[in-house]
Order: structure tokens, then sequence, then C-alpha cells
């Protein structure tokens, strides 16, 4: 991909993303906070680091004077907890023994991942939408295990990796800062 493609690609994916379903998850995260409900955000590799980002986003970015913080963890970032549960059950199971250890009915699981099939998002998706966790999926286009399971998808115009992440870097960006006028009250424009 070259950068011509990638600008023009990128204008196709900011175009097709769908504002009221990204408003739906600001509004969704604004509510968990108020209910003292946590948000925990998953994904791999290029998706950790987006995932770790989002978690400070939800934190700092979408504070707002006098309100109840979103309470949000980024799964991926405790390296011991996480690696000690890969090494001793497996990797495909690693982030559902946190959301056992963490996770309670209301909370939200969102789960950022290009093809939405790895096997330790689908299996924490899975556990969390049978016990009563709201799933958030941001994936590329095209159903998949991870999206099958969420109660709010956010597909992104796109099956290349890199544009994805950019793709998602926006909808986080987008929720976090929605969350935060939401929450201030400021009205829709």
């Amino acid at each position: 991909m070259r950068v011509e493609d990638f600008v023009r690609d990128a204008r196709v994916g900011v175009d097709a993303v769908d504002v009221e379903a990204t408003r739906a998850v600001a509004r969704l995260l604004a509510d968990a906070a108020e209910r003292d409900a946590r948000v925990f955000i998953v994904g791999n590799g290029g998706s950790a680091a987006m995932a770790s980002h989002f978690h400070n986003d939800l934190i700092k970015g979408a504070a707002a004077e006098g309100k109840k913080p979103i309470r949000a963890a980024c799964l991926m970032d405790n390296v011991p907890l996480l690696t000690a549960w890969a090494n001793d059950d497996a990797w495909e199971v690693a982030l559902v023994r946190e959301l056992e250890a963490l996770g309670a009915p209301g909370d939200v699981l969102v789960v950022i991942s290009t093809s939405g099939k790895s096997p330790n998002l689908v299996n924490a998706a899975r556990w969390a939408a049978e016990h009563s966790l709201t799933v958030v999926s941001m994936t590329c286009r095209g159903a998949n295990p991870v999206s099958d399971v969420s109660q709010h998808w956010l597909p992104v115009e796109t099956d290349s990796v890199p544009l994805a992440e950019v793709l998602f870097d926006l909808l986080c960006h987008a929720i976090a800062w929605e969350a935060k006028a939401i929450r201030e009250g400021e009205p829709i424009r």
C-alpha cells in the first residue's frame, strides 16, 4: 500500500463510520460510569496497544468535572498476570480467567481486533456475553465470531490491518470525547 492508497482508503473508512452506532457506545460507557460498572478492554498486537491507549482516554480524556470516572481497565496491561494464566492454563483462556476474577453482570467488554477471530478474544467475548456483560467490538468489515456475540459492533470499512488500526484510533477517540460531552451535558450538534 502506497501513501496515496492509504490516504484514499482512509477517506473511505472515515466516511463509512456509523456516527449513531459510535455515539451509542459512548452513551453506554457514560452510563457505565454512572452505574459504577467496569469497562474492560482487550486486543492483540497493535490492537492491544490501542486497547491500552483507549483505557487512558476513557479514564483521563473522558473525565467530567463532578462526575464518577469511567472505571476502565485494559486487561492486556498486566503482563505478569496475563502470561501466568497463559502459561498455566492456555493463551486461549487467559483473558477469560481475568474476566472471571474481575467481571460482573452489567460491566462492559470492549474487544478491538482486526479479524475478530483470535481464540483468546473470541473466548473472552463469549464468556462476557454468557455472563451478562455488554460486548462492544471494533473489527474489520465482515461478520466474525467476535461481532456475532457483540451487542454493539463498530466495523471499519477495510481489510487492511494498518488502516484498520488508524480507524480504530479514530473510533476510540471519538467515543471517549463523545462520552465526555454526554457526561458534561453538551447538546448534540
